[in-house]
């Protein structure tokens, strides 16, 4: 049965409705503003927001311009004859609420009002010149409400150092250059399979030892003998494990 002149038209109208519908939304997309977050725009040449904070703040010197908030003040605190004498300080707090059901699959006690975990974690990044600092960083993490207690290196630990090195060598103030650095730090290698600080957990892991750290523009080559630190629930009481030793060399290409 073939079809009728009205029943042309009435495709042919449907097909225009169609279009002027299609045309419509498109504008509508079109003068849609971005959203934008709250407060004023930021600054264009404001350093970026490293996850380690002994990597955070090296440009604050090279650009006094990028620091338009009222806490990078602490960030740079001139104490020599030049822009490289300086101290830094920052934190880190954090508080979560952590709750499972059925819990080991319900074998043993359960806890049915979950518990709350905190972590704070001051440091101070003390630099003499271009080619010499001091990093040290505490760490306070608690765990309260939880039914059985904290877990041992995983929810609490009370206060310790958490890092705490002295780093020698053009990379102290450069992206690109060479250093060595000695004492307890965070190391994240790669993709943190073999290395990392242990992000997830309330305590976080750091290990103590020596690395020497190449890196250019395209190439980062990392050089370690460590010992992993065991986290103790108590004041100031975590020990490297001194039955484990890592050493070896790790080369990153670095993508820009």
């Amino acid at each position: 049965m073939q079809p009728t002149k009205s029943q042309f038209v009435a495709w042919g109208y449907r097909v225009l409705f169609g279009l002027l519908c299609l045309l419509i939304a498109s504008l509508a997309v079109a003068q849609t503003p971005e959203p934008a977050p709250p407060g004023p725009p930021p600054v264009a040449n404001r350093p970026h927001l490293d996850p380690l904070p002994c990597g955070a703040g090296l440009e604050f010197p090279r650009r006094p311009a990028s620091q338009n908030d009222c806490l990078d003040r602490c960030k740079y605190l001139p104490w020599g004859a030049d822009a490289q004498h300086y101290a830094s300080f920052g934190l880190e707090y954090r508080t979560e609420y952590e709750y499972f059901d059925n819990w080991m699959f319900g074998a043993g006690p359960q806890d049915h009002n979950g518990c709350v975990m905190s972590r704070v974690m001051p440091h101070v990044d003390l630099h003499a010149g271009p080619n010499l600092r001091l990093f040290t960083e505490l760490q306070f993490d608690y765990s309260i409400g939880r039914n059985g207690g904290p877990r041992t290196g995983i929810d609490e630990d009370r206060g310790d150092f958490h890092q705490g090195f002295l780093e020698v060598g053009t990379h102290v103030s450069s992206e690109q250059g060479t250093s060595l650095r000695i004492g307890r730090q965070e190391v994240v290698l790669g993709t943190g399979r073999l290395f990392d600080n242990n992000e997830g957990p309330n305590v976080k892991l750091s290990f103590d030892g020596a690395r020497l750290i190449m890196q250019t523009a395209h190439i980062r080559w990392d050089n370690f003998v460590l010992k992993p630190v065991e986290d103790n629930p108590g004041f100031f009481d975590d020990a490297p494990n001194h039955g484990q030793t890592a050493w070896g060399a790790i080369l990153l290409l670095l993508y820009r």
